[in-house]
């Protein structure tokens, strides 16, 4: 976001936090708290990546980059299913942002990181001005009144 299209629609809907995804028996991070990209150092991590243009990747690079710490990116992609699985297997672990409702997988754990990016937000994103099937529209209404801040 933005999205400069004028031919989509852009609802921004609920705000995303930086979270580590990590499997759950990973005892390394503290229960309470954020943890400090300090502690992330060095640490292999895992990120969601765009296929063009620019998004949390390029972000959390740059936060890493302006706080002085080195980021270890040992893979990027852009399938949160492929994160679990490469965090499944020890290949590192997951840096990512998700919606307050996100809830992870059994087996897994996430612990907020104080990361300064730009904030995110999650966004519904449609076709303006063309007709909507019905269970297209269903499921946008869903999504605006489960996911809206007030």
């Amino acid at each position: 976001m933005p999205v400069a299209n004028p031919g989509l629609g852009v609802e921004a809907l609920a705000p995303m936090t930086m979270v580590l995804l990590c499997r759950e028996d990973d005892d390394r991070w503290p229960a309470d708290g954020e943890i400090a990209p300090e502690m992330l150092a060095d640490v292999p991590l895992i990120l969601l990546r765009r296929r063009s243009g620019t998004g949390i990747y390029e972000r959390i690079v740059e936060a890493f980059s302006i706080a002085g710490i080195s980021c270890s990116v040992v893979v990027d992609c852009t399938d949160l299913s492929a994160i679990y699985t490469l965090v499944e297997r020890n290949v590192g672990l997951g840096l990512l942002p998700i919606h307050g409702m996100h809830v992870p997988r059994r087996g897994f754990s996430t612990y907020p990181v104080a990361l300064a990016t730009a904030p995110e937000r999650l966004a519904l994103v449609y076709p303006r001005g063309r007709r909507v099937l019905p269970a297209v529209q269903r499921a946008m209404d869903l999504c605006r009144t489960s996911l809206r801040t007030r």
